[in-house]
């Protein structure tokens, strides 16, 4: 798994930068959107998030990516200035429905052990949301989806812990700011202790120094496809009005994404000749063919 940052300097959705992280609190996102993965939580959380709420890390069935440093007392436990959002450090599950979600969970379990042997929390201390305020959080593993239940899920961190963990690569946002701060000095020092991320860094910092202001970039219909999505532009009326001249595209991408196909209709048409044979067959039913043709040679094995 892959474990990176894309780190946030402040959010509102805080009580204070003091937690004395004592615990881990697991949630699961129940958001069962395609695309709703690590990336597209963190990126949520790195511009205005519409929800009040913050946490600690996300994770899906690729990678983990933090977007606060664990001193941060977000509101993540549901239970105002208790231990929950005081001292524990939050960890969301993604259940995007285009993911693998026994390789999300399992992908959980080994960044909740990165996390236990950084600060050095026990295992009794990773508790769930339930454990703070009663909400039915982590849900799916409250409820054994696919067999895996809660006390499977700490079995599996505990398996983790005696297995070695990738330390997150510093990201190249991290790297300028330590140079800025004077960390990596100047010239021939600066590029040895950079490496092969100088070139990079330095170009970025040169930019910083000699950058003219420039007007503020308008977003892609991709952006406002992920942000809708996330709820950032409402339903109905609301959206329209906030998404304006870009409403039409972005709705017909987000029908596109969503069309649903009854699969057994195809298998029946199939079945009485309307999709034909072989390479017309293939044609006809486009991207639903394999699904289509493995129903019926099942059927007819």
């Amino acid at each position: 798994m892959k474990i990176k940052q894309q780190l946030i300097r402040d959010t509102k959705h805080k009580y204070g930068k003091s937690n004395k992280k004592k615990y881990i609190t697991v949630h699961q996102t129940d958001n069962w959107d395609r695309g709703a993965n690590a990336q597209v939580h963190a990126n949520l959380q790195s511009r205005v998030n519409p929800r009040k709420a913050s946490w600690h890390w996300q994770v899906d069935d690729i990678q983990a990516i933090q977007s606060f440093i664990h001193d941060f007392q977000l509101w993540h436990c549901s239970d105002g200035r208790g231990n929950g959002n005081l001292n524990s450090i939050g960890v969301e599950l993604c259940l995007n429905r285009d993911g693998n979600y026994n390789k999300a969970v399992e992908n959980g379990a080994e960044l909740v052990a990165y996390i236990m042997k950084k600060e050095n929390i026990q295992l009794s201390n990773v508790v769930q949301h339930n454990y703070w305020s009663g909400k039915n959080c982590p849900s799916q593993i409250r409820r054994g989806k696919n067999g895996i239940s809660w006390s499977d899920f700490k079995k599996l961190v505990a398996k983790k812990l005696n297995k070695g963990i990738v330390e997150p690569t510093k990201t190249i946002e991290k790297l300028i700011a330590e140079t800025l701060a004077g960390k990596y000095g100047n010239g021939a020092e600066r590029r040895r202790l950079l490496g092969s991320n100088y070139n990079e860094v330095q170009r970025e910092i040169d930019k910083m120094y000699n950058s003219k202001p420039t007007t503020k970039p308008t977003k892609t219909i991709d952006k406002l496809v992920e942000e809708t999505l996330l709820g950032f532009h409402g339903n109905g009326a609301e959206r329209k009005k906030s998404l304006g001249s870009n409403y039409q595209k972005v709705q017909q991408i987000i029908n596109g994404k969503f069309e649903r196909v009854d699969i057994n209709k195809l298998v029946q048409e199939t079945l009485a000749g309307k999709h034909g044979n072989g390479a017309q067959r293939k044609k006809s039913l486009g991207k639903y063919y394999k699904e289509v043709q493995n129903i019926i040679n099942k059927r007819y094995k």
